[in-house]
This record gives structure tokens, C-alpha cells and sequence, in this order.
């Protein structure tokens, strides 16, 4: 538990104890857990507790309920997807490729005979 929007999103200070007086409002922000979840903890899982204000009363107007939704696992990133891709093209886009590049390197080494030239005169 934070004490305002900022450290929610990135850790930071703890909000402290302290006083409110009669109809005082405060806002406090709850952030995701620093550890890792529980290993029973699974996909679609809600985990639900509460947030106890004040230790000393016994009475439901002390108790905030919390409920948190753990967002699904990361999956992990796939290194080889340009060799798939590749094998996955039908020919004439294979070969609709290789025009485009060949397009490409002709203007390229066009544009490179251009730069040792003087400019026309006019």
C-alpha cells in the first residue's frame, strides 16, 4: 500500500502510519505483489483479502475488501520466426520479394552514380 498513483506503478515508499479526522478522506493506492505468486496460484485465478484500517475496532467499517486478478504467465519469445516466415511464403511471394529488393538495389547504386557527378547546369 502506496500513498499516491506514481510509486503504485513502480514501488516506492510504503504509506505510514497516521491520523484522519471525523469525514477526512485520504486516497491510497494498492500495488501488484514484488514476489512471485504462489505456485497454486493459476490462470483466471482471483485472489482476495482485505485491507484492515484499524487494527483495534472490530468492526466492518475498518475492513476494505481487496481482490487482485495475477495476469497470465509470460510466454517466452520465439528466436528463429524469420526462418519460419521464410518457409511459410508461396513462391510468388518469395518472388514478389525478390523483385522489390532488386528494384531497391538498382535504385541504390543509381543514386550512388549520381553522387560523383556535377549537377546539371541550367
Amino acid at each position: 500500500i502506496v500513498k499516491d498513483r506514481g510509486t503504485a506503478t513502480v514501488g516506492g515508499e510504503a504509506l505510514k502510519d497516521g491520523f484522519l479526522r471525523k469525514d477526512a478522506r485520504r486516497a491510497i493506492y494498492v500495488r501488484r505483489p514484488d514476489g512471485k505468486l504462489p505456485a497454486w496460484v493459476e490462470r483466471g485465478d482471483t485472489l482476495v483479502g482485505s485491507l484492515v484500517l484499524d487494527k483495534e475496532l472490530d468492526d466492518d467499517r475498518v475492513h476494505v475488501p481487496l481482490a487482485y486478478e495475477p495476469p497470465p504467465p509470460a510466454t517466452p519469445e520465439k528466436k528463429d520466426d524469420a526462418t519460419d516466415d521464410d518457409e511459410e511464403k508461396s513462391d510468388e511471394e518469395k518472388d514478389a520479394e525478390a523483385l522489390t529488393e532488386a528494384v531497391r538495389d538498382a535504385q541504390i547504386s543509381a543514386l550512388k552514380a549520381l553522387r560523383g557527378t556535377d549537377p546539371p547546369s541550367r
